[in-house]
């Protein structure tokens, strides 16, 4: 079946680590769409350096009835997932730019429409939340990837020339009815309450935040810890399903980094920080 006008994609854009793994669950969570996760990680299917259990849907693994549906070799791997999944919105939180312009490439030659979803977070957030991830990483590294990121992102999200809007996480978590459906009529689909209860839908996404995911399961009653690491254990462990701020950079953050933060961001400090 190909794409038809009836369908489209919703890119989320921004800067890792900024929360597009619950956007996405919880647009996902609507009766009417489906949340691919990171679509660019169909390419580590057949990579052997990756582990089997990182590099397939992050609930089902390999034998997923969705994306073992999948071939990767195929160029639409949208026009594939609306065939399996008879979504008519399907989500993708690849944040990668080139990514994205690739498949806005593709796609000109479809009869999809593709939209686009900036999500911003506060700067110390994101890049507090990279250092935890990568330790070994110096302070100026983190925030010059930031900024090489968000840059980009600006960039598409100027140039992008259909539907878009800018949503910070930060208000997201803190007023998520409202924020959802503002992201309903967006989308231009009615609003559903309950999407923002996304641990109980059926979800099948690949890549995105492993903390997250790790909701889902509990939600389950699963006892798969596989996804849990040390860093994020003591976070998830006893994190509730419902929506919350992630605000630990204040305390995680020194007040000198946060000065080196603020002086090495400039202008794009004020457009990124949360208040």
């Amino acid at each position: 079946m190909p794409l038809d006008k009836r369908i489209k994609i919703c890119f989320i854009s921004g800067a890792a680590h900024s929360g597009s793994t619950l956007l996405g669950l919880i647009l996902g969570s609507h009766s009417t769409a489906f949340f691919m996760g990171e679509a660019n990680k169909v390419s580590y299917f057949s990579d052997p350096n990756f582990e089997a259990e990182r590099k397939y849907c992050r609930l089902c693994g390999k034998e997923c009835n969705i994306w073992s549906k999948v071939d990767p070799e195929k160029d639409n791997i949208y026009e594939q997932l609306h065939n399996i999944t008879k979504k008519s919105i399907l989500i993708d939180s690849t944040k990668n730019v080139d990514w994205i312009n690739r498949q806005l490439e593709i796609l000109k030659n479809t009869k999809i429409e593709a939209q686009l979803i900036f999500l911003k977070r506060d700067l110390r957030a994101v890049i507090n939340s990279m250092a935890r991830k990568y330790p070994n990483r110096t302070l100026d590294r983190l925030i010059n990837d930031w900024i090489i990121q968000i840059t980009k992102t600006k960039t598409l999200y100027n140039l992008f020339q259909g539907k878009k809007i800018k949503i910070f996480y930060e208000d997201l978590s803190l007023n998520p009815d409202q924020n959802i459906e503002d992201l309903c009529n967006f989308l231009e689909i009615t609003y559903e309450p309950e999407m923002k209860e996304y641990y109980n839908k059926d979800q099948h996404s690949i890549g995105g935040n492993i903390g997250t995911h790790y909701l889902l399961i509990k939600a389950k009653n699963s006892n798969d810890d596989w996804l849990l690491t040390e860093r994020n254990e003591y976070y998830y462990r006893d994190h509730p399903f419902s929506i919350q701020l992630d605000e630990r950079w204040k305390s995680e953050l020194n007040s000198q980094d946060q000065e080196i933060i603020l002086l090495k961001t400039g202008s794009l400090f004020n457009e990124f920080s949360w208040n």
